[in-house]
């Protein structure tokens, strides 16, 4: 599915969800995970992160309270919680997102300075890509985790445009020859992957 579909589906199931949220996101695996599919993203998405010179690091012990991943720009480290693959898929491309903004500060900087529209935008994006490379069509906790930041929908349509751009600037360095020649290894947060 290319991009303008996946955010048509995740609009759509955006429009029909409930804008009342307590602020707390519950992350469950979808019914329809593709396993193969998310082995593969997740492969890409470590290689990618390695080649824009990033570290993806499990953490055992994530210290940051209800966070399954965070994204360090100074110390270029993307941090993920030990939890199903899926799950890791999902945080890593969000983290990729917010990457990807800030390597590209000049066309996306006010995803890099606001928080809450920076928020929106990375995790639009990695629920797009999730549908759009066929890993899962249920968006619903991503929505959720959306709506938590942006309960009037004001902040998402103030920068669709560049969360669409965003997604496919990302998707095209997925599709990218050097995505596919990596074996998708991760390192502890003892050691450093290096740039390709």
């Amino acid at each position: 599915m290319n991009i303008d579909n996946a955010f048509t589906l995740l609009e759509n199931s955006m429009s029909r969800m409930p804008r009342e949220n307590d602020g707390i996101i519950l992350l469950n695996v979808p019914n329809d995970v593709n396993g193969d599919v998310i082995h593969e993203l997740w492969k890409r998405s470590c290689c990618l992160a390695d080649y824009i010179g990033y570290k993806v690091q499990h953490e055992d012990d994530f210290n940051i309270p209800n966070h399954v991943g965070c994204f360090d720009p100074h110390k270029r480290s993307i941090f993920i919680k030990k939890q199903d693959k899926y799950l890791m898929t999902l945080t890593v491309l969000h983290e990729l997102a917010h990457a990807l903004a800030h390597i590209s500060y000049h066309t996306y900087w006010y995803l890099c300075v606001d928080r809450i529209r920076g928020e929106i935008a990375a995790e639009a994006v990695a629920a797009s890509l999730m549908v759009s490379y066929g890993g899962s069509e249920n968006v619903d906790d991503s929505i959720k985790y959306i709506i938590a930041y942006d309960k009037d929908g004001y902040a998402y349509k103030s920068v669709r445009s560049k969360i669409i751009n965003l997604a496919k600037d990302l998707k095209f360095c997925l599709d990218g020859s050097m995505a596919s020649k990596h074996d998708g290894d991760v390192v502890s947060s003892q050691s450093s992957l290096g740039v390709a």
